[in-house]
């Protein structure tokens, strides 16, 4: 019976000291925004890091290319024109794009190396820990210039969303991250992706948008796009800010089909191709067991 208190005794001081040493160093305020990693027995503070370039050495630059197994990366207009990253990491780390002609590069492999067996933490008040996942959940934003016109991005699990941003063509690979952009003009966009899903908000000349099973939805605000559309076992989801003016093809085995819009359409078939006004544009989905929706967002 000793024994036993003297062991509860000693536990009871132990987490109490603990307790009083992080509330000493860390205050009463600040645990929950507290970001650490464990590796073995060791605790490290995670901070948020920048990387500035300045706009006389990223002014020749055309091109962004991001390769990154985890993580989300969002890409964001600058408020100058410079070149801004910001991201987590230690007083050891730091992450260099490397600039080579008009292309500026950022290869987060050696980065995020072997996280998969290590854990993102938050200290909460000094009584334990509050699970973040792994090294996957953290996040990196760019903040890129005009003058950069194609954004070139490649993960495994990460995902991107970009907003706003002056470039003109987007290209996305992933096994099963999600792509999600808004209020853009682009020329070109591809996106492909093994489990994630693919949004694209905005102006879009040409799209060529393919996942297995994840949705496809597009919200576009040119009436006659060249666009495929395809998934496996995902919805598609087209909305046109005005009345289309494509030559509609679908393709379905399961799914279903909404068509909102002005057509001839007499009935509806597992494939079939439909005018959409003049037909001067092309838009063309395919699913296998997804649910088909096109319409009109003025007609509401």
């Amino acid at each position: 019976m000793k024994k036993f208190t003297l062991v509860s005794l000693g536990i009871a001081v132990a987490c109490w000291l603990v307790a009083g040493i992080s509330l000493a160093i860390f205050g009463e305020k600040g645990f929950e925004d507290l970001s650490q990693e464990i590796v073995g027995r060791k605790l490290i503070e995670f901070q948020t890091k920048a990387e500035d370039i300045e706009a006389d050495q990223i002014k020749n630059v055309e091109e962004l290319e991001v390769i990154f197994p985890q993580a989300t990366i969002e890409i964001l207009p600058s408020d100058d024109e410079g070149f801004h990253v910001q991201y987590p990491g230690t007083d050891k780390e730091a992450l260099h794009g490397r600039i080579d002609g008009k292309r500026i590069r950022y290869d987060l492999a050696r980065y995020y190396e072997g996280t998969e067996s290590k854990i993102v933490v938050r200290l909460f008040n000094g009584n334990g820990f509050i699970h973040l996942g792994d090294s996957g959940s953290s996040k990196l934003t760019f903040r890129i210039p005009k003058n950069i016109k194609k954004i070139k991005a490649r993960s495994e699990t990460g995902d991107l969303k970009i907003d706003s941003i002056n470039a003109a063509q987007v290209k996305f690979e992933s096994t099963s991250g999600s792509m999600k952009i808004r209020r853009m003009n682009l020329s070109k966009l591809e996106a492909s992706t093994t489990s994630g899903d693919l949004r694209f908000q905005g102006y879009t000349q040409n799209a060529d948008l393919k996942t297995i099973s994840g949705e496809v939805k597009v919200h576009s605000e040119n009436k006659s796009p060249t666009m495929v559309l395809a998934t496996t076992s995902g919805d598609v989801n087209v909305d046109f800010e005005e009345e289309p003016n494509v030559k509609f093809s679908y393709e379905t085995t399961s799914g279903e089909l909404t068509l909102k819009a002005d057509s001839d359409l007499k009935e509806i078939k597992r494939k079939d191709m439909v005018k959409l006004g003049p037909a001067e544009g092309d838009v063309k989905v395919k699913t296998v067991s997804g649910d088909i929706r096109v319409r009109t967002l003025t007609s509401f």
